[in-house]
């Protein structure tokens, strides 16, 4: 304890080392460390949250800012959603405003795309950069603000760039597509990989006027970023088959951490479901990782598309889950029985219905369905 603290202090140093100290404390006047407890501030009251926003503390007004926001997004937000736009506008600190445009944007506000148009001049980069994003969010698709976010896409900063082309595809889709077929070129890596998920997402799952993006896409596999190749490769996989099985195996069978979770369950699963054998080595890696090492995330997901691409290993590490202790364990090896259709696993399976404390019967159905099913189980490209 520091020394030669005054007796009042002294008592409250003490305090925040010590619960019950904590409760003399209160009975003496003293402050409470609510921090002892672990609790957090109660939220404010829209009453509330409207004076402290005004309040001469920076980080008061912040936190005011995020009250307004929950506000905000609540059927009579109306009030606070004004109060926000008016801080977006007048706030002397940039983290004020930047909170604001953010709380803005999240509350779809469409009535403060005027407040959110004006910010994109705002001298302090956050702010320029939150206001894009918020756009984008509120859906305010005016001429004006179109051709605002379009003067964002030649900007020199690649996060104007990537956020500008984020807030235009969801305001006019149709309107950003040249736009993105453009960024598939762009020198950052973060906008191309961007560039290439939205045009999947909007144009080759919903096989909408897609040569011209086939295109453009086939011309990003060789990259020098795996991450773009293997964005290529699944957005590709349902129409240039040849080409997504050698960068999808290649990406998978490299010794390299692959970035994006999502990306690699996909390259993982689409692997086993459409017989992808040249990627075998990297979901071994997976499935059957050495002694001692840490195992990822994907071990079972692994273990279920080489079982799918008839190695007998997985195979037989996927009956043995089935008499596994663990129900977690037996739940996983009931789930890539049936996905994978395992020689031998019906029987086991059959075997388990009736005892809920084996496996969740609805799991256990759905497993045995796919024995059944014509073309077993086919989930499509789900990203």
């Amino acid at each position: 304890m520091p020394v030669g603290l005054p007796a009042r202090q002294e008592r409250e140093f003490r305090a925040q080392v010590s619960p019950a100290g904590c409760l003399a404390l209160a009975a003496q006047g003293c402050k409470l460390p609510v921090a002892m407890f672990g609790l957090s501030p109660l939220p404010r009251t829209l009453r509330a949250a409207l004076s402290d926003a005004r309040d001469r503390k920076v980080r008061v007004r912040r936190a005011a800012v995020v009250d307004l926001g929950r506000h905000a997004e609540s059927n009579d937000g109306l009030e606070a959603r004004g109060e926000l736009a008016r801080i977006l506008r007048e706030d002397a600190d940039p983290s004020v405003r930047r909170e604001a445009a953010m709380a803005l944007g999240s509350a779809r506000a469409l009535e403060s795309a005027a407040a959110l148009l004006k910010a994109l001049s705002d001298e302090a980069l956050e702010v320029r950069q939150m206001a894009i994003l918020a756009l984008g969010e509120v859906g305010a698709s005016s001429p004006e603000i179109v051709r605002a976010l379009e003067k964002f896409l030649a900007a020199e900063g690649p996060a104007f760039r990537f956020q500008a082309l984020l807030a235009l595809t969801q305001i006019q889709p149709e309107a950003a597509r040249s736009q993105l077929l453009r960024a598939t070129c762009d020198d950052d890596v973060e906008v191309v990989y961007l560039a290439i998920r939205l045009l999947d997402e909007h144009w080759l799952s919903a096989s909408k006027d897609t040569g011209e993006i086939v295109a453009a896409l086939r011309q990003q596999a060789a990259h020098e970023s795996s991450r773009v190749r293997l964005a290529v490769g699944l957005a590709l996989v349902r129409r240039e088959l040849a080409l997504a099985t050698s960068i999808i195996s290649n990406v998978l069978n490299a010794t390299f951490k692959i970035r994006d979770l999502e990306d690699e369950l996909a390259a993982i699963e689409l692997a086993g479901e459409l017989g992808m054998q040249a990627a075998m080595p990297g979901l071994r890696r997976r499935a059957f990782p050495p002694p001692y090492s840490i195992k990822t995330s994907f071990v079972w997901h692994a273990t279920t598309s080489l079982a799918r691409l008839g190695d007998a290993e997985a195979q037989a590490a996927i009956l043995k889950g089935l008499g596994a202790w663990s129900r977690d364990k037996r739940h996983f090896a009931v789930v890539a029985a049936g996905v994978a259709r395992v020689p031998g696993a019906r029987a086991r399976l059959e075997a388990m219905r009736g005892d809920p404390r084996a496996v969740d019967p609805e799991t256990l159905a759905a497993a045995l369905a796919c024995f059944t099913s014509p073309g077993g189980v086919n989930r499509g490209h789900e990203r």
